[in-house]
């Protein structure tokens, strides 16, 4: 079938005027607008590092635990090992108004990107948001291992990617629960 060169040319201006329509909606309407975070992706732990800052890890939940008896250091020293130990690979997706973090074989740790606290169970929630490039993440429990804690332990963690957008180090801070003084480190991991 055969069109006339005056239908076939408006036919082909109509689509050009919807193509920009399309173009000018999906750039100014906000649910097509979002950027991905840049912190956003796949990382895995930085090996040459692991070993010094696993050291450094270690070294300061038995600083934090400094004021305990022996038998109670032994006790906490075990349980918050476990519990801050780094995963070998990080998942970080920022979609939707959530945010789901992915540590190594764990499901993955999902609450509102606005900062809301997601409620784990009766003693334990989470918030996620992001500080500009920096993912902040902020757990809270009142006990560990059925334990109740006179003071909550928090457990901050900032997800800082580097300038060059491949290494993305996770600042760690423990502080309260159990620790007489807070505990820092860090962990390196690089996009993959």
């Amino acid at each position: 079938m055969r069109f006339p060169v005056s239908n076939t040319l408006a036919f082909c201006l109509s689509l050009a005027a919807l193509a920009a329509a399309a173009a000018v909606s999906t750039s100014t309407h906000p649910a097509f607008a979002q950027v991905a975070p840049r912190v956003q992706g796949t990382y895995a732990i930085r090996l040459s590092a692991m070993e010094a800052q696993e050291a450094k890890r270690i070294a300061a939940i038995a600083s934090g635990l400094g004021k305990l008896e022996p038998e109670a250091v032994k006790h906490w020293q075990g349980v918050l090992e476990i519990m801050t130990a780094p995963h070998g690979r990080l998942n970080i997706v920022i979609a939707n108004g959530e945010v789901a973090v992915k540590a190594g074989e764990r499901a993955a740790l999902k609450s509102p990107s606005s900062g809301a606290a997601r409620v784990l169970d009766a003693n334990r929630q989470v918030t996620q948001k992001l500080d500009g490039d920096v993912l902040v993440q902020r757990f809270t429990a009142k006990a560990l291992n059925g334990e109740p804690l006179a003071v909550p332990l928090q457990v901050t963690s900032r997800h800082v990617l580097a300038k060059d957008q491949r290494a993305l180090t996770v600042q760690t801070r423990m502080e309260g629960g159990v620790l007489s003084q807070p505990a820092d480190f860090q962990v390196s991991y690089d996009r993959i």
